[in-house]
């Protein structure tokens, strides 16, 4: 049997600036996809050299960016992301090479 999903580009869906940021509930509501799946495609349209911004939260959601402003936040904002998730594994790591052969 033929697949008859139609194929679609995730940024025919992504709203432009913070203030229509699309949520992934949103998403998933719209496109009746999981939340990985829509994770994945936004992923691939980034590495294609997109830039759609992502805030968690209560007001976070998806987004084309419309000023430099908001690139500026998001980049910050993942960057601590990042860092944090770095230092958690501190630890762990040193956990590791402590038993490390």
């Amino acid at each position: 049997m033929k697949n008859t999903k139609k194929p679609f580009n995730i940024l025919d869906y992504i709203p432009h600036g913070k203030n229509n940021a699309i949520s992934n509930r949103e998403f998933q509501t719209l496109l009746h996809l999981d939340r990985r799946d829509i994770q994945r495609c936004i992923r691939a349209a980034r590495l294609k050299g997109v830039i759609i911004c992502g805030f968690g939260g209560r007001n976070g959601g998806y987004f084309i960016p419309e000023t430099i402003e908001e690139i500026i936040e998001y980049v910050r904002t993942a960057k601590k992301v990042i860092n944090s998730i770095i230092e958690s594994l501190l630890p762990a790591e040193a956990y590791l090479k402590k038993y490390k052969k």
